[in-house]
């Protein structure tokens, strides 16, 4: 249960593991269009907790709302196969091969456009339900908009 609370609903998800996974589209589409520095990096890698990668995997829609053990990891790959697609695994048994992962919406191998369509949907949600839930982010929504 306490994997879960800080990611509970669209904002604690867009605000607990959105910047990670921004992080990670922005990177995806440097390579897609070619600017990444250097051109011929291979791999990003980041370190975290069990309190990290339980909000990372809630946020992509994929925890299965068990702790992760020690150890434990996620895998996100970028393959060019015909196309770019995105394809996440998670390793939760050093005695096992990763799981393959399925977003949400998509198929193991999600093609970039749809991985980001479901990332932007999320954000939109969580800041639609932020100005309509919240009196003050409503009347500073209605100052923008004027």
């Amino acid at each position: 249960m306490s994997f879960t609370v800080d990611t509970f609903n669209q904002e604690m998800k867009r605000l607990k593991g959105g910047p990670f996974v921004k992080e990670m589209v922005e990177h995806f589409d440097s390579v897609a269009d070619k600017s990444l520095t250097p051109p011929n990096r291979k791999v990003f890698m980041y370190s975290g907790h069990d309190t990290t990668v339980a909000p990372v995997l809630h946020t992509l829609g994929v925890f299965n709302m068990i702790a992760p053990p020690y150890a434990s990891m996620v895998v996100v790959e970028l393959l060019d196969r015909q196309g770019l697609v995105v394809r996440v695994s998670y390793k939760n048994d050093s005695s096992e091969q990763p799981h393959l992962l399925t977003i949400p919406g998509c198929t193991q191998l999600c093609p970039l456009h749809r991985f980001k369509g479901s990332y932007e949907q999320q954000q939109q949600q969580a800041t639609h339900s932020l100005v309509h839930h919240r009196p003050d982010c409503q009347h500073q929504a209605s100052r923008l908009e004027g």
